[in-house]
């Protein structure tokens, strides 16, 4: 993980936050990590809340059904985790909510 974030220090001017997921006894390898990313990176443009500067769509790695399903339970308990950490970007807001439902601000600083 560490020479993933330098790398992304030395190149890449956009980003501020680093959250990192551990797993227990190491038990995560390089093919559940590229699935993971692939899948954040779906739930981000599909969302559609920030502008992803990630041109390239990252193509899910081969895992057998169940590395893929234990990597889907571990992506749930991600997304629960995130937005109390104050990122939500991945979480579908519904369009036709009534706007009862809605946030709205509204002012010169809004």
């Amino acid at each position: 993980m560490r020479y993933r974030v330098d790398s992304h220090v030395r190149d890449k001017n956009f980003w501020t936050t680093v959250v990192a997921f551990p797993s227990k006894d190491d038990n995560l390898n390089k093919a559940h990590v590229r699935y993971l990313e692939a899948r954040l990176l779906q739930l981000a443009i599909a969302a559609d809340r920030a502008t992803v500067q990630n041109g390239t769509s990252l193509p899910l790695p081969r895992l057998s059904e169940a590395d893929a399903a234990d990597m889907e339970a571990y992506l749930d308990e991600m997304l629960v985790i995130l937005p109390l950490l104050g990122i939500g970007m991945f979480e579908v807001i519904e369009k036709d909510a009534p706007s009862a439902d809605r946030l709205h601000l509204a002012g010169k600083d809004a």
